[in-house]
């Protein structure tokens, strides 16, 4: 049991201070993740991010401001597209300064991300860190590409390819919920055939038995 704790807070420091994998879905970030059909598994730094720092453009995970603490669990990946002192220009077209050690996040899907756009810029102490790297698909570092948004073929591959996975699992629990119920109906047939050959090699060394005796 004190060799579990052991590991259990070693990865707690581990995640806490270095890096942690995490698997992305949901099509906020597109195209830059989960383009395919599976969801992207990426690095997320947290010492190097803390210590040297964010700039505009990083893709961060973070906690959303949450006044009503409804999601205090809650984490977002999205990329930073103001920090303090920048200028954000509203839809209403007003203008917004960005205070001290905040950010802005925002989806590179705009049309199907919940971002700063919703609640507001995000402080510095909210950020958990920023990916570093894409382990699957497509291995390597992440751009810092401000340009990068979804088309809508890009959106509605995207909604294809979950629709056919959403069927392929639909087809999987079909399947696991067939053999299910006929694995008694197999197991009580295998057992009488069983039953049978067992009472038919009784009856066999019986019948060689009778015939000895004569």
């Amino acid at each position: 049991m004190f060799r579990l704790g052991l590991i259990a807070a070693g990865g707690w420091l581990f995640r806490n201070l270095f890096f942690f994998p995490t698997t992305l879905g949901g099509p906020s970030m597109l195209p830059t993740f989960n383009s395919g059909s599976t969801g992207d598994i990426v690095l997320i730094g947290t010492y190097g991010a803390r210590r040297r720092g964010y700039e505009i453009g990083d893709v961060v995970v973070a906690k959303p401001p949450d006044p009503k603490k409804q999601n205090p669990g809650k984490r977002v990946l999205k990329r930073i597209r103001a920090m303090e002192g920048d200028t954000i220009i509203l839809d209403d077209k007003t203008e917004f300064m960005m205070p001290k050690d905040h950010f802005w996040l925002q989806g590179d899907n705009p049309h199907r991300s919940l971002d700063s756009r919703m609640y507001g810029p995000v402080p510095i102490q909210n950020l958990v860190g920023k990916v570093i790297y894409r382990v699957y698909p497509n291995p390597g570092r992440i751009q810092k590409d401000l340009e990068a948004e979804a088309t809508e073929e890009e959106d509605a591959a995207f909604d294809e390819a979950q629709s056919m996975r959403a069927a392929g699992l639909h087809n999987v629990a079909i399947g696991l919920t067939l053999l299910l119920i006929s694995l008694p109906l197999l197991y009580g047939l295998v057992w009488r055939q069983v039953q049978a050959a067992r009472k038919g090699y009784r009856e066999l060394i019986a019948t060689g038995h009778r015939g000895r005796r004569r």
